[in-house]
């Protein structure tokens, strides 16, 4: 990325797949038991990505919501989607849209600060990006995000640090 941009300016489209690869998806008619074979297969994800016949993203299963059946199947916390399964094995057999999230993306030509907003406003650490037909083309994960803004604070370092020393420079010579 060019020296001087920020997180107002980048691209969505110039960072979502500089670092975390790919990006996990199921049908709409798959199980729930393939979004979690999914998700134990590719564990830098946290999210899967349902879809419809077209392509075009119709949901989204957190891991999250996986493990919030989970805990209530275990008696960790109080039933409640769980409550409708008699056990385990009956939410394996169930359907991810029984399950999924309303679907929330950005396109690939948004800018940084508006993935923000949209993750900051949904509690969401993966964002799927989408094209102009809604199907899923990459997913942004809050890493990236960060990793950016890091990168970022340390040119910005460097250049306030070579700033300071130019302006130290002048002043030496202004008094010599």
């Amino acid at each position: 990325m060019p020296e001087g941009e920020d997180i107002h300016f980048v691209k969505v489209g110039d960072v979502f797949d500089l670092h975390v690869k790919g990006y996990l998806v199921v049908d709409k008619d798959a199980y729930i038991s393939e979004a979690v074979k999914v998700l134990v297969e590719n564990p830098q994800s946290r999210a899967v990505y349902v879809q419809d016949q077209d392509g075009k993203l119709v949901g989204i299963v957190p891991l999250r919501e996986l493990l919030r059946i989970a805990s209530a199947r275990f008696g960790v916390r109080a039933a409640g989607i769980g409550s409708f399964f008699s056990n385990m094995s009956d939410v394996m057999k169930s359907h991810v849209d029984e399950i999924m999230k309303r679907p929330v993306s950005i396109k690939a030509d948004e800018t940084l600060k508006q993935a923000l907003q949209v993750m900051e406003e949904n509690d969401m650490t993966d964002l799927p990006v989408v094209d102009k037909a809604g199907k899923v083309v990459g997913e942004l994960n809050a890493t990236e995000v960060l990793r950016f803004m890091i990168e970022g604070m340390q040119k910005g370092d460097e250049r306030h640090k070579a700033l300071k020393s130019e302006r130290t420079g002048k002043a030496k010579r202004n008094k010599g």
